[in-house]
């Protein structure tokens, strides 16, 4: 293994979605078998550490991809130290084309860069929500996908499945709100890929509530999934809730 040769398809496969690796590794290895077989050992036991990764490996220090790949390397060999680990690893090498991870893989050291069509949808999202803090649901019903499958979650009831329950639980939402503002949005996370993309924010809002005549400021844990159909980024979930402090296990209660 020729770390300074491997290193930058490694990087290079890391950066794309699962599903677009074994064409990527196609081009990049040039009927080269054992930089692929290489490359394929390194990526699988990658995502393998992705699965279950050990407490100590969590840090808010971004990775290099260097280290990281030297990282990967030493898994690599260790595992063939162990046998059973051994064997999972020979069978993920065998089927790596149809191999999928059950979620899309985050890195810090990876920025996902967002699109600058996905970013006028984010942008429509704030101002759909400024529109329903003054009682107004139609940005939101704009936003969303017209789909059987949409759902929404706020804070006012359970989920709603469906452009009808998506539209009625928008409605009661906006009957709660007026002459409201939008302070802030903070953008927590973002990850995907070209088709589905999650945004995770913190939103920082201040209206009157119900039927109060005093202004209230609150914030909201928000998270929303896009989905690209056609040329237009749409909404296909979203949720939002108040809770963005620490609870007690009792909160889970209703206390």
């Amino acid at each position: 293994m020729n770390p300074n040769h491997e290193e930058a398809p490694f990087a290079a496969s890391l950066a794309k979605p699962t599903s677009e690796r074994a064409p990527f590794l196609d081009g990049a290895c040039h009927g080269d078998l054992a930089l692929r077989q290489g490359l394929e050992a390194l990526l699988a036991a990658h995502d393998i550490s992705q699965m279950n990764p050990p407490e100590k490996q969590f840090s808010v220090e971004p990775r290099s991809v260097k280290s990281e790949f030297l990282s990967v390397g030493a898994k690599v060999m260790n595992a063939f130290a162990r046998p059973k680990l051994a064997l999972f690893l020979a069978a993920a090498f065998i089927s790596l084309a149809s191999f999928r991870l059950s979620a899309q893989e985050t890195r810090k050291d990876v920025v996902v860069k967002v699109p600058l069509a996905l970013e006028a949808a984010i942008a429509e999202s704030h101002e759909a929500l400024r529109k329903i803090l003054n009682g107004d649901p139609s940005g939101y019903a704009a936003l969303f996908a017209n789909r059987d499958d949409i759902t929404l979650g706020n804070p006012f009831g359970p989920f709603g499945k469906g452009r009808a329950e998506v539209l009625k639980a928008l409605n009661n939402a906006a009957a709660k709100y007026k002459d409201g503002s939008v302070v802030a949005v903070d953008r927590v996370a973002v990850y995907g890929d070209e088709e589905i993309v999650v945004l995770v924010e913190i939103e920082h809002d201040r209206a009157k509530l119900g039927t109060s005549p005093d202004f209230s400021e609150f914030s909201a844990r928000v998270t929303s999934v896009y989905e690209k159909i056609g040329t237009r980024w749409r909404l296909v979930h979203r949720h939002a809730d108040p809770i963005t402090t620490s609870r007690p296990a009792e909160s889970m209660l209703g206390k």
